[in-house]
């Protein structure tokens, strides 16, 4: 994951509190593109390994209530809406 854009934040704690929601988030979406076996399975990995800033998921987390800890909900819908727009990607490349 690169590193996500410089934002103005409250504090040194929500700054870790969000940074620790992102690899929570990139740690989920490994976990669930490693378990789609097939030809679908290799896409959504090599789509993965490409990288990006990963800005959806980051922004499904920067709507959570800053002044106290993510919840495990927020990393879910954080990774819901990445895969969502990968397997965009992945469809997309399958037709064109």
């Amino acid at each position: 994951m690169t590193r996500p854009p410089d934002l103005a934040w409250a504090s040194a704690a929500q700054r870790r509190r969000f940074m620790a929601a992102a690899r929570r988030v990139e740690r989920r979406l490994e976990a669930v593109a490693s378990a789609v076996p097939g030809d679908m399975g290799a896409a959504a990995q090599s789509t993965l390994r490409a990288g990006g800033k990963r800005l959806r998921p980051f922004l499904v987390l920067l709507c959570c209530r800053c002044d106290r800890r993510l919840p495990p909900q927020a990393v879910k819908a954080a990774a819901a809406v990445e895969l969502l727009h990968m397997a965009t990607l992945v469809h997309d490349d399958v037709l064109d």
